[in-house]
């Protein structure tokens, strides 16, 4: 499904009428007055579960659980903690193996095999790409030659070597380091989920920070999931469509604010690991996958790739679904082009005239 739409406000074009406010190039959110939310800090950002009213009383206990379980695993992923496992392990990995926790393992396993699965187009080694251009501080630059050479040989999920019978992890290359960013929150979400079903929640919304979603049964008896509003990835106020989510998980990438021009070029920060440059031809791509780690790691991969490969991808494996935004000019107009999601679970918001079908 194919269509190109002029953005209208919030008010207008969203039909959940009091939506979230998103993050950036994130979902919104309905939050009708009959769920229950429960929220917690996490990540650098707000986690947050919601569940229809007539759950049973200890359902937010439940969740609040979960998501103090999020924050464990912050403990554990975060690069940000000097006393975390993966700091750790980025400071002592490239002089010999590293026994880590297992949920860290476990993850680092996860980010390789969607690496071979994408032809390396999502590494969590990619970190010292996105330090040469200048993208760790906001502050977008085009690096020199040497820089970028430099950066590329810290890169590579391949020189990443893993023991399971050990847990161990070792780096074979100086210089290099793990960054969870693009995969962490969906495995944390993952584990809650996890937590708040086996303890028979069977209804219920989790997100972080809204940019990853995950949606189990549904908001309302009769009603085909949870609805999604996909907003317009740099006025963010402005809704492009809705997607209803069942049991399934949805990511959100883009570099619709972080960019900047050279020679004529737009440049995001979307770093593709394998050439060192900003990869992608889309403003966002949202991604849908069963479980989160999933699809937030996919939508990071097949954002790099472009529009063109990210469909093959999504065709060549099913249970994945796609929605790719795209500039048309330098207005406020966009092409929103959706793959895989049947009719029935995607609605288009102020559809043109302009039929590219």
């Amino acid at each position: 499904m194919k269509n190109v739409l002029q953005p209208q406000s919030n008010s207008a074009a969203n039909p959940l009428n009091n939506a979230a406010s998103p993050s950036e190039n994130s979902p919104s959110i309905a939050r009708p007055g009959e769920l229950i939310s429960v929220i917690r800090p996490a990540m650098a950002t707000e986690f947050e579960v919601l569940m229809p009213a007539d759950v049973d009383r200890e359902a937010p206990e439940i969740a609040l659980e979960a998501l103090e379980w999020i924050r464990t695993l912050e403990g554990i992923f975060s690069v940000y903690r000097s006393d975390s496992d993966i700091s750790k392990l980025n400071r002592e990995a490239a002089e010999r193996p590293v026994r880590v926790d297992p949920h860290l393992f476990k993850i680092v396993q996860q980010a390789i095999a969607i690496s071979e699965a994408t032809g390396g187009a999502f590494d969590i080694t990619a970190g010292p790409l996105v330090d040469a251009w200048g993208f760790t501080n906001r502050s977008g630059r085009k690096p020199s030659d040497e820089e970028l050479a430099a950066a590329l040989q810290a890169v590579g999920y391949q020189n990443l070597e893993l023991d399971a019978d050990q847990q161990t992890i070792r780096f074979k290359q100086p210089g290099m380091r793990i960054n969870l960013g693009a995969i962490g929150k969906g495995y944390a979400l993952d584990q809650a989920v996890a937590m708040l079903v086996t303890s028979g929640v069977e209804n219920f919304l989790i997100h972080g920070g809204q940019s990853s979603i995950v949606a189990r049964g549904s908001r309302r008896p009769g009603e085909p999931g949870w609805p999604i509003a996909l907003s317009h990835p740099i006025r963010s106020h402005r809704k492009l469509g809705r997607v209803w989510l069942q049991n399934e998980s949805l990511s959100t990438s883009g570099s619709g604010k972080q960019f900047f021009h050279y020679r004529g070029q737009r440049l995001g920060h979307m770093i593709d690991p394998r050439t060192g440059w900003p990869g992608g031809d889309l403003l966002s791509l949202t991604l849908i996958a069963k479980v989160a780690a999933e699809s937030d790691a996919l939508a990071t991969g097949l954002f790099v790739d472009g529009m063109p490969k990210a469909t093959q991808f999504v065709e060549a494996n099913p249970g994945l679904g796609i929605v790719g935004v795209a500039e048309v000019d330098r207005s406020s107009e966009v092409e929103v082009v959706a793959v895989a999601i049947a009719d029935e679970r995607w609605e288009p918001f102020q559809e043109s005239s302009r039929d590219l079908n």
